[in-house]
Parts: structure tokens; C-alpha cells; sequence
């Protein structure tokens, strides 16, 4: 890359990003003066991955906002990435040769992109690369662990909603759910894990659609069961 080509703060930024924390100047001047270092811009809208093949790569968002989705073509939105962002870690070792993300511009974005064998050189000369790229790789699997979790609360909540929804009966102009059982039972009727039911009952209670009162379960907002899924 031509360092000339990067905007004034930029390359301040690349310093300071997590890869780099640690490191001298001269490594980074390094890594930024090295042909493979790319840097790339993109529209608003426009596909990462179909602007730049970003495979086996690391990319630094320098401006603009990034949407990541997983699957394709799913409409949840696992994270959104803006300046000073790093992004890649899950393609830089994969040769599958598919991206497991689809990366989506929310404006138009400037982005450094590292490849493997820049990356390689680089934790070579410098250990803390090295251990800079761990930590990376550990606060993104406590991210996604995060998110898992989420949706696994969000699911167990729509199960639950679906499960209070078919057995409501009135009862004194009241819809009321008696649990005949334990809660270890109900987590198995909807086959999900205790810990997962109790969440969802709180989640429930704290969005006034029911009300808990041990075995018994008034229905306070019914449209709000149906509005779970």
C-alpha cells in the first residue's frame, strides 16, 4: 500500500488498533508499506466480500459502518463493525474458500486489509502480534458465546409463549396457566434447558405479558404470546 494514499488520523488508527497494540512505529510503517497491505473503499451497500475477496484476510475498518450477517440471506444482524474495528479472524486460516459471513457496507468505508502471510512476517518479527491476534481471537469467541446465548433466550421465550398461549383458560375474566408439574418437566416439554425456562419466565414478567405466581400463570398481555416468535 501506498501510505501516502491513507487519510490524515489513519494511520494513527492502524497503531492503535488491538493487532498493533504494543508494537512500534517502524512495524507498523512495515506492515502499511507492504504490497499486500490493500486498502479498499466501498459504496454504501455494497458487499465486502464481493467488493474485495477479504478470504484469508484481516481487515481494519478506517471509516464507514459494516453490517455482519450469518447466514446469507439472514435478516439477523450478529454485530455491526465502525472505525478502528477488526474483522476476518474466522477467514484467515479457513481454505474452505466460502466467507462464513456476509459483511454488508452501511456507508461508504475505507478498510486496511492484512493478508495471512503479511500477518505470518509480521507476528515473526514481533511476538505481541502474536498475542495481540490471541486476545482477538478470545473476545470474539466470548462475543459469540454472548450471542448464542441470546438466542437461545429468544427462542426459549417464544416456546414458552407458545406453550401459555395453547393451554390459557378464562378464569373469572382472567387467562390463567396452571403448571401441573415441575419446572424441570415444562423445560422438558419445550426442550429447552431450565436455566434457558427460568430466563424466558423473567423475560415474560419484565415485559408485563405475564404474571408468575408459583404454579400459577395469569396472562396479562395475551397478543404479546403471539408476538414472541
Amino acid at each position: 500500500m501506498d501510505i501516502k494514499a491513507l487519510k490524515r488520523g489513519e494511520r494513527a488508527l492502524v497503531a492503535g488498533c488491538v493487532l498493533f497494540a504494543g508494537t512500534g512505529d517502524g512495524l507498523v510503517r512495515r506492515a502499511l508499506s507492504d504490497d499486500r497491505c490493500r486498502l479498499v473503499e466501498t459504496d454504501k451497500g455494497a458487499v465486502i466480500f464481493d467488493a474485495y475477496d477479504y478470504r484469508n484476510c484481516l481487515g481494519l475498518v478506517l471509516s464507514g459502518r459494516i453490517a455482519v450477517a450469518k447466514p446469507a440471506g439472514s435478516r439477523y444482524v450478529m454485530n455491526t463493525l465502525a472505525r478502528g474495528d477488526l474483522f476476518g479472524a474466522a477467514n484467515l486460516y479457513d481454505d474452505d474458500g466460502a466467507a462464513v459471513s456476509v459483511l454488508t457496507a452501511l456507508a461508504p468505508c475505507r478498510i486496511a486489509f492484512f493478508p495471512r502471510g503479511l500477518i505470518e512476517e509480521l507476528m515473526a518479527e514481533e511476538n505481541a502480534v502474536a498475542m495481540n491476534y490471541i486476545r482477538f481471537l478470545t473476545s470474539r469467541v466470548r462475543f459469540l458465546n454472548e450471542k448464542i446465548q441470546d438466542l437461545v433466550s429468544e427462542n426459549a421465550a417464544a416456546a414458552l409463549g407458545r406453550y401459555l398461549a395453547a393451554n390459557a383458560q378464562p378464569e373469572g375474566g382472567r387467562l390463567t396457566v396452571y403448571l401441573d408439574g415441575s419446572m424441570t418437566r415444562l423445560a422438558e416439554t419445550l426442550n429447552i434447558g431450565r436455566a434457558s425456562l427460568y430466563r424466558a419466565f423473567a423475560a415474560l414478567e419484565r415485559a408485563q405479558i405475564i404474571r408468575k405466581n408459583g404454579k400459577e400463570i395469569e396472562i396479562l398481555n395475551p397478543s404479546g404470546l403471539s408476538n414472541m416468535e
